[in-house]
């Protein structure tokens, strides 16, 4: 009876009368109980790899059952989370959604309006107020630039919660004092406060969003695809919803009521982190034994140290990685798309289709709305569906060069051809480009993180996290600056035909890395 079970995969270790197993399935229990880490003390224990004749255990799992022992050579056992751990897991992932959702939101309630308040404080209308008015809302991103990295590097020592915590109490603060700012009559004060209050937003925010990353990564380290999607899933819906809020709520009560409920929602949703969030997400250990030298694994009730010596050994190995750097050249380039279109299209619209402000919304809602939906489906596709992120990256990148032809249009179509229904079906497939080259970019680099050896420690996650916070906000930071400049120099529909040939010229030169990158690690 028990051959023809362990036939049938259907044998199981239990805790009561156990049948005659295998050499592998003793193997595997004498690793189990070897003296080092116990199975309950690690917040993530991941993956296994089993052979017929062998076993290759290549990080600590949290429970063995001769079923997985049987798995065919090169499949590899899923993490199954325990019924005790699943609500933990959904709770941590509906608090950081939520967190993420409420920030991006409420960022962007001053983007109807505050310009033309700014604008009318400016003593005349040329081209350095509009400079100084458009450095207001581009100084946040630009600060996001250095202390994303930074935050994520010592993110381990700070703890994800706290970090949450801290920086949504910083964010209601500056939305709370910019209610203000209307009262303040000269044009010099009124512009080095609002400057110096989005410093402060921008740094906050680079630290509420590397958090999340972490968070969410500490809770579901497997599923990095899944995470960015749902990330820029939940960002790209705050980017069209927060302008929508912020100007009915300018209608309803002037300048200040938007920043009052923008401050009252994000003091709400620190207070939910502070009392929902589970403590186990504070911690800063890491999930790889091997990787913290000198910490205290053995024992119960014992927690994982945090060694910043071997962290900071780590990340400038992690700097080392060669495909590190053209996945974030790829990103800084690739999100430069809609900060390139927000200062150029509305106005290009206007002038050349004769459309009306609501027009211009749907055009961003179209672009919105498919970027979230296929964002989740890419997420999806990458974790549960053997999708390859280094293959679905360059992918995007060429859709999104062929969606600028589109938006210009370029003036290679025909005459007939350029109407605000091709501009429509641009932005349709930048959306699509967007999540399928966004959303790849953090687990092709955690899969670069592992081809080099250095482990999938949460220290590492954070780093990762912080460092593609930089190039996303890197980018965000560049399109405004590029558009001006190449929209004046050539127009809009020239300079939309260029940013799309150099995505275009950048697939190639991606393809051609990673083939390099491919072969290298073969040998």
């Amino acid at each position: 009876e028990n051959l023809s079970r362990r036939k049938s995969g259907s044998l199981r270790c239990s805790a009561g009368r156990q049948p005659p197993q295998p050499a592998v399935c003793r193997l595997s229990r004498l690793w189990l109980h070897r003296p080092g880490p116990r199975p309950g003390l690690l917040a993530h224990q991941t993956k296994m790899r089993m052979g017929v004749a062998g076993t290759e255990m290549t990080e600590p799992v949290r429970a063995c059952s001769c079923q997985d022992i049987h798995r065919p050579q090169g499949q590899e056992t899923e993490l199954h989370e325990s019924p005790s751990e699943r609500p933990r897991s959904r709770l941590v992932f509906v608090i950081c959604i939520m967190n993420v959702a409420t920030v991006v939101t409420v960022m962007h309630f001053m983007v109807p309006f505050f310009p033309a308040v700014a604008m009318k404080k400016a003593p005349d209308a040329g081209a350095t107020s509009h400079f100084l008015v458009g450095a207001i809302f581009g100084i946040s991103a630009l600060m996001e630039v250095p202390a994303a990295p930074l935050i994520g590097k010592d993110l381990p020592n700070i703890g994800g919660k706290t970090l949450l915590v801290l920086t949504s109490i910083v964010l209601a603060g500056v939305n709370f004092l910019f209610a203000f700012v209307e009262q303040i009559r000269t044009w010099k004060t009124f512009i080095a406060l609002t400057l110096l209050l989005r410093v402060i937003y921008g740094i906050s925010r680079a630290g509420n969003t590397v958090a999340s990353y972490a968070v969410l990564l500490k809770a579901y380290p497997e599923s990095a695809g899944s995470v960015s999607g749902v990330i820029r899933a939940t960002t790209s819906l705050g980017n069209a919803l927060g302008p929508l809020f912020g100007g009915l709520l300018y209608d309803l009560g002037g300048f200040r009521l938007p920043f009052y409920v923008a401050s009252a929602i994000v003091v709400v949703n620190s207070v939910l982190v502070a009392v929902l969030l589970p403590s186990s997400v504070h911690d800063g250990g890491s999930t790889d034994p091997s990787s913290v030298k000198g910490s205290s694994l053995s024992g119960e009730g014992q927690d994982e140290t945090y060694v910043k010596g071997e962290v900071d050994f780590k990340y400038g190995k992690l700097l080392k990685t060669p495909w590190l750097w053209i996945v974030l050249i790829s990103v800084v380039i690739g999100n430069t798309k809609m900060s390139y279109l927000e200062p150029t299209m509305p106005t290009y619209f206007r002038s050349v289709f004769h459309t009306s402000v609501t027009v211009i919304g749907i055009s961003w809602l179209v672009y919105s709305c498919v970027s979230s939906g296929f964002s989740l489906l890419i997420g999806y596709c990458i974790d549960h569906r053997g999708a390859r992120p280094r293959l679905l990256l360059p992918a995007g990148l060429a859709v999104m060069g062929i969606s600028f032809q589109l938006v210009g249009p370029t003036t290679l179509l025909p005459l007939a051809a350029r109407s605000i229904w091709t501009s429509f079906t641009g932005l349709a497939l930048l959306g699509l480009g967007n999540g399928l080259a966004m959303v790849s970019a953090m687990p092709d680099i955690l899969n670069a993180v592992r081809d080099s050896q250095l482990g999938n420690t949460h220290e590492l996650r954070a780093a990762v996290a912080g460092l593609l916070r930089g190039a996303f906000s890197l980018g965000s930071t560049v399109g405004p600056v590029v558009g001006s400049v190449l929209t004046g120099a050539v127009g809009f529909q020239q300079s939309a035909s260029l940013l799309g040939g150099v995505y275009l010229l950048l697939t190639a030169v991606f393809i051609v890395g990673a083939w390099l990158y491919e072969r290298q690690l073969s040998k």
